[in-house]
């Protein structure tokens, strides 16, 4: 390690988050391509829902909704405001709202599960759709229940580093640019 560098996985994860903080053009139209992505599924699943596939049973109900669509269209605001601002940081304090609702989302979809994935199965694919029998309700919600878990684990890594970049910039400040606040001369 070079001198002068922080010590610590931790140190130098969080000095080289804030070195990297300010995004480049290239990432912020990707996190706007993203975007795009994001609404291309949304449509894809309003027309699911609309065209009576079987795929959403009677208990997709309003709140069921409202859980996965709004959960699934909260996951564009942190991208547009990458984009806008170029301020990774930021961007990452929205993840951690987006990550505090899907898990919100995933625990009350998990619960009533308003899906039946064989339709849709069958919809998608036809009569080839028999390859796919192996993919069940059951598989579906261990899957939804798997998008909890990593959805807690990273609102809460991405809370702490949140908070220790924050600090970071915030040293970096106050002692003028190029340096850390880990100690003095450490970049």
């Amino acid at each position: 390690m070079a001198p002068g560098q922080p010590t610590g996985w931790w140190r130098r994860t969080v000095a080289r988050e804030a070195r990297r903080n300010t995004i480049g053009l290239g990432e912020r139209i990707g996190n706007i391509i993203g975007v795009f992505f994001v609404l291309l599924f949304f449509l894809v699943l309003i027309d699911v829902q609309v065209s009576g596939v079987g795929f959403f049973t009677d208990g997709f109900g309003p709140e069921a909704q409202f859980l996965l669509y709004g959960s699934l269209l909260y996951g564009i605001f942190p991208a547009l405001l990458r984009a806008f601002t170029a301020d990774r940081n930021l961007g990452r304090l929205a993840d951690i709202a987006g990550s505090v609702f899907t898990i919100a989302a995933g625990a009350y979809l998990y619960l009533v599960f308003p899906f039946d994935v064989p339709s849709l199965i069958t919809y998608i694919f036809g009569p080839a759709g028999d390859v796919f029998s192996w993919v069940t309700n059951d598989l579906m919600k261990t899957v939804l229940l798997f998008a909890v878990a990593v959805s807690a684990i990273s609102a809460a890594y991405n809370v702490v580093l949140y908070l220790s970049v924050r600090e970071e910039l915030r040293g970096r400040r106050e002692a003028g640019a190029g340096t850390s606040s880990f100690g003095p001369g450490r970049a």
